[in-house]
């Protein structure tokens, strides 16, 4: 996906942003986890949908791409049960209140 909207920089400020949150905020870290999830389409055209819906602004850079990004997704995705499975990091940070 990142020819078509690259958020590497942008998830790097937010983790990074979360320093400041917690110490204005009087937050703490309670943990971290850090899991993989599984995302599952039936085709590129459903992941092509999904990634004109959260943004229809991604049009143009998709279809300037979409030769390369249909070779990725059926490299990168698993076919399982009639769909395309995809592993996908995730992190989740549990914060609370200090002294709560």
């Amino acid at each position: 996906v990142r020819p078509v909207d690259d958020e590497t920089f942008v998830r790097a400020r937010a983790y990074g942003a979360l320093g400041t949150v917690l110490e204005e905020e009087g937050l703490e870290q309670v943990v971290e986890y850090r899991y993989v999830t599984s995302l599952r389409y039936d085709d590129f055209e459903a992941f092509k949908r999904r990634l004109l819906a959260v943004d229809p602004e991604r049009a143009p850079r998709l279809a300037q791409h979409e030769a390369s990004l249909r070779e990725a997704f059926a490299a990168a995705g698993t076919w399982h049960d009639g769909a395309y499975l995809f592993e996908a990091p995730a992190r989740l940070n549990l914060l609370r209140r200090v002294g709560s």
